[in-house]
């Protein structure tokens, strides 16, 4: 029987992760997201025209959401059709909170997502109140994952501590607020100096909670920094993060409680929202896969073994089964391209970056491909990076290996 390591990346797992939320008390809590919501999936190829895991945080009741770098490599246009496809779509949409983006000064580009942004509407922050306690979120994007959306211009993004300053004066001074929550898709790090959530709350101690996203991390404890807490799921939806804070207005916040509840197969599904997901999946096969002769759930393949997971192959970067597979395909792929014309390729590199899965042993879908180099779209538009071939001498070999 196969094992179902493969639920964390799908939309049926915002199934699971919505039966856990069910859970929660309205009128005394908030779910949010830090970003990057959008990439990674088959249903990430029908964003633009369905906005699938937008619409399906409004079902699960998410309350706000920033955004992350992955969710502008569809450019600014293709974010500017979800989110009107969004709006149109829904009555109730989480709140979208961007406190430093900026927009080209004459519009050329970016004048649709500009639109888009005030239709939605895409704030620098909200104010919500939960049982007479004023909480302010805001959203900020930060500089490593601003040097990760080169597909964002001519949208820039100002820098994350000097716009959450200026944020954070407008929440206490002008809102009033009790609480102020930033989504930050900057995150954290073991080198210290590097961990750009940490520096945000040693040169912002306003900010009460900083919900971390872009680095991946997992946080079994919030980090502390004077008195404000840091809290990560990680990511891929393979947990539900649950912080409780005690608040007065003698004392301030101060941490109850703090849980990462793992989003596991055996919670079973909402049919309403089962339903949801498979109409998206009906479109991504009209939309995208039928070009290609293929279905969501087709088996391609089968694995006699398990391949090596990225979390092992992060934990000692160098060649692994999955990166030779996939550089062996590519090379294969140019060949019957190219036919007659073919030029034998010597090397073929693919950044372990930009493999976000592996394969175990059991049968592999058309969806398990595709999420295994999801990330990207061609000059085309078509989703993934386009492949480059070009000649190199020994010390150009040399020196690329070296970045």
């Amino acid at each position: 029987m196969r094992r179902h390591r493969f639920l964390r990346w799908a939309i049926p797992g915002i199934v699971a992760l919505l039966l856990i939320c069910e859970n929660r008390e309205d009128d005394r809590t908030l779910l949010v997201d830090a970003g990057d919501f959008s990439m990674g999936t088959l249903f990430h190829t029908a964003f633009m025209t369905e906005a699938a895991e937008l619409r399906l945080m409004a079902a699960m009741g998410y309350d706000a959401l920033t955004l992350g770098n992955h969710d502008f490599d569809f450019h600014p246009a293709g974010l500017a059709k979800a989110l009107r496809r969004a709006r149109a779509a829904e009555k109730r949409l989480p709140a979208m909170v961007a406190s430093n983006i900026v927009f080209s000064p004459d519009g050329k580009g970016d004048r649709a997502l500009r639109e888009a942004f005030r239709e939605y509407p895409v704030v620098p922050y909200t104010v919500v109140e939960r049982r007479g306690i004023r909480i302010g979120l805001f959203g900020i994007l930060g500089k490593d994952a601003a040097g990760d959306a080169p597909f964002a211009t001519p949208v820039t993004f100002g820098d994350p501590i000097e716009s959450s300053r200026k944020i954070v004066e407008i929440l206490k001074n002008k809102e009033k607020v009790d609480l102020i929550v930033c989504l930050s898709h900057s995150g954290t790090s073991p080198v210290k100096k590097r961990s750009e959530d940490e520096n945000l709350a040693r040169a912002v101690p306003g900010i009460d909670v900083i919900i971390s996203g872009h680095t991946h991390r997992v946080l079994p404890r919030p980090i502390v920094i004077g008195k404000t807490l840091i809290v990560s799921a990680g990511c891929y939806g393979a947990y539900l993060g649950r912080l409780g804070l005690d608040y007065t207005r003698e004392n301030g916040v101060s941490l109850a409680g703090y849980e990462l509840k793992p989003v596991t197969k055996e919670i079973p599904d909402d049919p309403d929202l089962a339903r949801a997901i498979a109409g998206f999946r009906e479109a991504v096969d009209k939309g995208y896969l039928a070009a290609y002769g293929s279905r969501f759930d087709q088996v391609i393949a089968e694995s006699a073994f398990d391949m090596e997971t990225l979390e092992a192959a992060h934990a000692h970067p160098g060649e692994t089964g999955i990166g030779d597979m996939i550089t062996d395909a590519f090379r294969q792929a140019v060949e019957r391209a190219e036919g007659p014309r073919y030029e034998y390729i010597h090397i073929t590199l693919e950044p372990l970056g930009v493999i976000r899965d592996s394969f175990l042993k059991g049968p592999i879908t058309v969806a398990d491909i595709f999420r295994t180099l999801s990330l990207g779209l061609g000059t085309d538009g078509a989703p993934g990076y386009p492949l480059v071939a070009y000649y190199a001498n020994g010390k150009e070999l040399k020196d690329l290996l070296e970045v």
